[in-house]
């Protein structure tokens, strides 16, 4: 009866579809491999993506998006193949089996049984008679959920040049050794070198800052194996292998922190910024004299959606500080705030919860201390963290990047000894402070030498 109700309600839109047991003008699903999202926490934004496929024998141009679901935006933000703008053509003929993808922004829950055909997703050719609706539907809950898997890049200095090629993915709940569920790597190094920092965009996909080379590197995730990337992107302007933090912002630029001696830069790319579009790969934007105050060099970087920039800074010798730069910063411009705190001696990785606050890992090199510090949202000036995550039992011994889930879970890439680069992930509870155990410890696979380096975590 609710089916019934539900065509009928779309016949009198003067809407012509099917039903996914018949043949549709539009096919609209998910891409191989990848899930819809079942539950929101308050305040997260979610990136879903759809494939639609064009099933008819006519070419297909200017077709639109009719209705969406409450709470789901269309990511307008140009990227190749995808079906951004107010309309879009099926790449690359508009010709029966041709596609683009749709990237969808999902700020709240979504009730897939919804009786009321304007709050579904439908597709329409010219015209918005002939349209299509995804046999695929959303139906996001509120809740709040632990992170399903954890990405560790294999960042191990202590080997050759060339090595360290490797990003590890675990279920986020395992413990103990651990055979990665997926292990993406590149023998080439061309694309893969010292993963030193990661971070999944809105479209999870995953970018690697490699530190082996002067390189950006996007994969569609969960990946494994040696695919080819989405694209890469080759700074012409740098002048040494060493990338270090990475983020982008919610109109798609892409950031990358500079270090190879201080002061450091922040250089910013177009959203389209590719090695397949000659001359594409110039920064737009470059932010100067970066930690230049303090002699100090870049490390960990976020990026909020609106472009404001959190850099951390360290000198290696047990000075750290985090300067945070407002949106559209480019050459001349100075911090806008700055955090600085005597815990915060060796900053490395860092991340913003879904609070905003601000979580750095402290990673005891030098004069530093192992320690997972955050400081409240809109922290400014000296400041006492609320948590410090330190002492024996915690087993820290070089944190190096970290990420917190929404149910508050921390999860740490810690290198118990620099030396040897013997790593491991480690997972404190939501309540931890103080000399805590971890509730979970995550033994990378066996090697004479793993440094883990970036991690991030994915729902």
């Amino acid at each position: 009866m609710k089916l019934l109700k539900r065509f009928l309600g779309f016949a009198a839109l003067g809407i012509f579809f099917s039903s996914s047991a018949y043949a549709t003008a539009l096919s609209i699903v998910p891409p191989n491999g990848s899930s819809l999202p079942s539950v929101i926490t308050n305040g997260q934004t979610l990136a879903v993506t759809y494939t639609v496929i064009n099933n008819t024998n006519r070419v297909r141009n200017n077709n639109f998006i009719k209705y969406l679901p409450p709470n789901v935006t269309v990511d307008s933000t140009p990227i190749l193949g995808s079906c951004g703008g107010s309309t879009f053509t099926l790449q690359p003929n508009g010709i029966p089996g041709d596609r683009c993808d749709l990237h969808l922004f999902v700020n709240g829950p979504v009730d897939g049984n919804d009786a009321d055909p304007h709050h579904h997703l439908f597709v329409c050719f010219p015209g918005g008679k002939t349209c299509s609706g995804t046999a695929f539907g959303l139906n996001v809950a509120n809740g709040s959920s632990r992170a399903r898997y954890i990405a560790v890049g294999d960042d191990n200095t202590c080997l050759a040049p060339g090595d360290g090629t490797n990003i590890y993915t675990f279920i986020a709940t395992v413990t103990g050794q651990q055979t990665p569920l997926f292990d993406l790597s590149d023998p080439s190094f061309n694309n893969i070198s010292l993963p030193g920092f990661v971070f999944l965009d809105n479209l999870n996909h995953l970018w690697i800052s490699n530190a082996g080379i002067n390189k950006l590197s996007e994969y569609a995730y969960p990946a494994n194996g040696s695919p080819v990337p989405l694209r890469t992107i080759t700074d012409t302007l740098a002048t040494s292998s060493e990338h270090q933090g990475i983020g982008k912002d919610g109109a798609g630029f892409i950031y990358a922190a500079y270090s190879f001696s201080s002061p450091s830069s922040i250089n910013v790319f177009s959203p389209n910024a590719s090695d397949s579009i000659p001359g594409s790969t110039t920064p737009v934007r470059i932010i100067d004299n970066v930690g230049a105050v303090g002699n100090l060099v870049a490390e960990g970087l976020w990026v909020t959606a609106d472009g404001t920039i959190y850099v951390v800074l360290n000198n290696f010798a047990g000075t750290s500080r985090i300067d945070i730069y407002a949106p559209g910063a480019t050459t001349g411009s100075v911090p806008q705030a700055s955090i600085s705190s005597p815990a915060l001696n060796d900053g490395v990785g860092i991340w913003l919860d879904f609070s905003g606050n601000i979580w750095v890992a402290n990673g005891g090199t030098g004069n530093g201390t192992p320690s997972i510090l955050e400081f409240p949202a809109g922290s400014t000036g000296s400041v006492q963290p609320i948590i410090n995550i330190n002492g024996s039992a915690t087993t820290l011994g070089a944190p190096r990047n970290l990420a917190v889930d929404a149910l508050g879970y921390i999860y740490v890439a810690d290198s118990t000894s620099s030396s040897s680069g013997t790593g491991i992930v480690k997972v404190f509870a939501p309540s931890a402070n103080g000399n805590v155990v971890p509730v979970q410890t995550i033994n990378l696979p066996a090697s004479t030498c793993i440094a883990p380096g970036g991690l991030t975590i994915s729902y």
